[in-house]
């Protein structure tokens, strides 16, 4: 478990930058072996990206955070115009995509759909129940079930 001034001594985790005045951590939810992940049938519905949960859920302490956004970078497959990578939380692990709640004041998410590409959603801050020891996650829509786009990168981001 993080917290803000606290470090990781890893790849990911808290790390301050010159010219900032507070920690920043970044949680990552893609990372395969190939480095690509792939969005099989991606939904149109709400739903974990990948259609995997066990993949894409990871308990953190955003205790002293203020705010987050999502960032994502596509790959050489392209998603539905409109599809959206949103990020997500609950306090309670739940195995289904509408028990979970925006993880900003307001929908922290990207709409994706150029090939490689980077998408970065503007900074928002963080709900206020969410201010805590939390699980978080990122889950999609707006695919047409069809299409398997392919990610990099994706990852949320806290300051």
């Amino acid at each position: 478990m993080l917290r803000a001034g606290s470090s990781s001594g890893g790849a990911s985790g808290t790390a301050t930058y010159p010219g900032a005045s507070a920690a920043r951590l970044i949680i990552p939810f893609s990372s395969t072996a190939t480095g690509l992940t792939t969005a099989t049938n991606m939904p149109l519905a709400l739903d974990f990206f990948t259609s995997t949960y066990q993949r894409v859920i990871n308990k953190v302490d955003l205790t002293g955070f203020t705010q987050c956004r999502i960032y994502v970078f596509t790959s050489s497959v392209a998603t539905v115009a409109g599809a959206k990578i949103l990020a997500k939380y609950i306090s309670a692990v739940s195995t289904t995509a509408s028990d979970w709640l925006d993880l900003g004041t307001s929908e922290v998410s990207v709409t994706v759909g150029g090939l490689n590409t980077a998408y970065a959603s503007s900074w928002i801050d963080i709900a206020m129940l969410a201010k805590g020891d939390v699980f978080l996650t990122v889950m999609s829509s707006g695919g047409d079930g069809v299409v398997d786009p392919t990610f990099g990168q994706v990852n949320i981001q806290v300051r």
